[in-house]
């Protein structure tokens, strides 16, 4: 398991340590919900919602969709519709 931590940090593109926060951060948002030998709450802050850990769908929609998002409202390409020749009316089906 440590190898495999160890690979992705490392493997990340940028600085090294941009990689170990990363993976510290993954580290840290595994271990929210309640613990399964002892019961307690471990990093709920008293928010029922996460009594049961964080969804790992929601968190990856969340963030690539963020991420996505950003880079795609700095984008201010022109679209040119010169290259479009079809009407309105023939979208409709026959």
């Amino acid at each position: 398991m440590l190898v495999g931590l160890l690979a992705g940090s490392t493997l990340a593109k940028g600085s090294p340590l941009k990689g170990i926060a990363m993976t510290v951060f993954g580290l840290l948002l595994g271990i929210v919900g309640t613990d399964i030998e002892t019961g307690q709450p471990r990093f709920t802050f008293n928010i029922p919602e996460l009594f049961d850990g964080i969804e790992i769908i929601a968190l990856a929609l969340g963030m690539f969709g963020i991420a996505e998002f950003m880079n795609s409202i700095n984008n201010t390409e022109t679209v040119d519709m010169s290259i479009c020749q079809g009407r309105y009316l023939d979208m409709f089906p026959s």
